[in-house]
């Protein structure tokens, strides 16, 4: 990215002591035409100097090097939208058991573990609120019937 930044203040620097040039030479005779071709040789040189810089051995290590960026860049992605994919059936998890919850009148606050698989699934809860013992129940059996929690995973704080 630093060579990039450099590379275009390199132009414009060119371009604009070109312009600066042109501009204080007089616009009629030889003079403003040898001043113009020198101008445009010396920003056509300016612009095309990096490609003088590449050497044919350098191409296969910038070649692998781009590769490695990507695959890189590819990992991240993926790590990201593992990431991403857990946060979503997390919060849809917890709001659908909040929701069954206040079908019940009851007010919990679930805490939701995913399982390591590929897709992650609900695997584990701990749950904070007062209700009563019947609701309690259906909740258990709601947790293992709909999410497949198993009674054993899943913990009650009052």
């Amino acid at each position: 990215m630093e060579g990039i930044r450099e590379y275009l203040l390199s132009v414009t620097g060119a371009a604009l002591l070109c312009s600066i040039i042109t501009a204080l030479t007089p616009q009629k005779g030889s003079q403003a035409g040898i001043v113009k071709l020198i101008c445009g040789l010396f920003l056509c040189f300016t612009v095309l100097s990096p490609i003088l810089d590449i050497r044919i051995s350098d191409l296969p290590d910038l070649a692998s090097d781009l590769l490695a960026e990507g695959e890189a860049a590819a990992l991240d992605g993926e790590a990201e939208s593992a990431r991403a994919l857990r946060r979503i059936i997390t919060e849809e998890t917890e709001a659908y058991i909040m929701d069954k919850a206040e079908q019940y009148g009851a007010s919990v606050t679930p805490k939701v573990t995913l399982s390591d698989t590929d897709p992650p699934v609900p695997d584990g809860c701990t749950l904070s609120g007062s209700v009563s013992p019947y609701v309690r129940q259906q909740l258990k059996k709601i947790l293992e019937a709909d999410l497949g929690i198993p009674e054993e995973n899943q913990t009650w704080i009052n």
